[in-house]
């Protein structure tokens, strides 16, 4: 067991290098044993914006959060919240084998979910409070359990199209989570955060045609410009200025039929380009970085699975 009396306020912040640039995400396996430790020996809290799921296949894995000690076994899924410090060690010294998935859902809300967005937001509760649905329901956890199972396989195998199995896989992840909920800890999250914003949403929806001033929406809260812009972003997961483009995209329009959107500072002036034109310059840009990136981290990723099967340095890696 970790110290008592340690804390998370010296947690790390770990900076999540994605394995593909385009998919906001990584995703790797862990094999290999740790020794056992006095009690009075620290282990290191560390967090990450990107939300974290473990899928254990053998051994077992404790994993400590501010609210909670946890004690995983095979076939076990635990999901923990974006930038909520935690660590892990492997009970009782054996070996343990088992998947990590990091990834920034916010990425994955294209203008058909959007509408869903705010469950996720975790505006008045981290995710870890729906791991009741993996304990409660063998069934989902198995869902759960082969999906995150399916995006590791797919992303290193690398098939052609594999990019669309993945998102796919992860739209099916929230929709496990979504639909399992019976307790209602995102439907608490929408009810909080759309209540204080539903002033700013029907404003925007009435005028998507329109020019739009930031300061026209801050003053219907009685927010300051900069308070306005870290709430809505905490409380929908997007930035105000997407959210609009996005609810203009899914109207049918693009951003460039609108003469402007007027933002702080000035920094938003002047006319858009046209949204297929955008695709195509992000596209062959991000081509050739998205495989020099992969072939990068396939490297590291060896390398890392290699130092951990060395059974005469007989440590786990922390995640």
């Amino acid at each position: 067991m970790p110290n008592a009396i340690d804390t998370h306020v010296d947690a790390v912040n770990e900076k999540v290098v994605y394995q593909n640039p385009l998919l906001f995400l990584k995703v790797w396996e862990l094999e290999g044993f740790e020794r056992v430790r006095r009690a009075t020996d620290a282990w290191h809290w560390h967090y990450h914006k990107e939300v974290e799921f473990l899928a254990i296949f053998e051994g077992g894995l404790e994993v400590q959060t501010m609210t909670s000690l946890t004690t995983l076994g095979p076939g076990d899924v635990m999901v923990i919240g974006s930038s909520r410090p935690h660590r892990t060690w492997s009970l009782n010294g054996k070996p343990t084998r088992y998947l990590v998935f990091q990834v920034d859902l916010v990425r994955h809300f294209d203008q058909s979910i959007l509408p869903y967005l705010h469950h996720f937001s975790e505006l008045t509760s981290p995710l870890e409070d729906l791991n009741y649905i993996f304990e409660a329901s063998p069934t989902a956890r198995n869902e759960a359990h082969a999906l995150i199972t399916e995006i590791y396989d797919e992303t290193y195998r690398g098939r052609a199209g594999y990019e669309i199995a993945v998102s796919a896989s992860i739209k099916r992840l929230l929709l496990l989570l979504l639909r399992g909920d019976d307790r209602g800890v995102l439907r608490g999250t929408e009810e909080a955060g759309i209540a204080r914003m539903r002033p700013v949403l029907d404003y925007v929806e009435g005028r998507l045609g329109e020019k739009i001033a930031v300061d026209d929406v801050r003053r219907l809260l009685g927010m300051s410009y900069h308070h306005f812009i870290k709430t809505f972003k905490r409380t929908m997961g997007i930035p105000f200025v997407d959210y609009v483009n996005y609810n203009r995209i899914k109207k049918g329009g693009t951003p460039a039929a609108h003469d402007r959107l007027e933002h702080h500072g000035g920094q938003l002036r002047g006319g858009y380009l046209e949204h297929g034109a955008v695709l195509q310059i992000v596209q062959a840009a991000q081509s050739a970085f998205a495989q020099r990136v992969q072939a990068a981290d396939a490297q590291l990723t060896a390398k890392i699975r290699k130092q951990s099967l060395d059974k005469s340095d007989g440590m786990l890696p922390y995640m």
